[in-house]
């Protein structure tokens, strides 16, 4: 699990890296109109934010159907010397609500270091 999480850290710091780059002029244009460095933090910050719910949701969703399935079917099952068919599963909701609370933190702290970088970002609109 902890290696799933580093990368998929790496992933979205990788992604909003780019982000960031391709931003570059939008990013001098929001500063020359008055845009402080903390709201351009902000901006990549619920980037960030949003990508690391949508995700959590969507592995939860994931995660759900697929404990309703093999309570349902027994998917993944045991060999004949045990009581039970099927490998026993049990949803709570306190492990969702953890999972949840993960990847929103590993999200956000993932965002913290594009968030700074596009920030500290110099005003130069004009490039040539």
């Amino acid at each position: 699990l902890l290696m799933v999480l580093l990368i998929a850290s790496f992933n979205m710091i990788g992604s909003l890296s780019m982000v960031v780059l391709e931003k570059k002029k939008d990013i001098a244009i929001l500063k020359s109109m008055g845009a402080t460095s903390s709201m351009i933090r902000t901006v990549f910050l619920l980037e960030g934010g949003m990508l690391a719910m949508f995700g959590g949701l969507l592995g939860m969703l994931t995660g759900l159907l697929l404990c309703i399935g093999q309570q349902q079917f027994g998917w993944i099952g045991l060999p004949d010397g045990f009581i039970i068919n099927a490998y026993p599963v049990a949803m709570q909701v306190n492990d969702f609500l953890l999972v949840m609370i993960t990847a929103l933190t590993v999200g956000l702290l993932a965002a913290l270091y594009p968030a700074l970088k596009a920030a500290r970002h110099p005003v130069y609109v004009r490039e040539e």
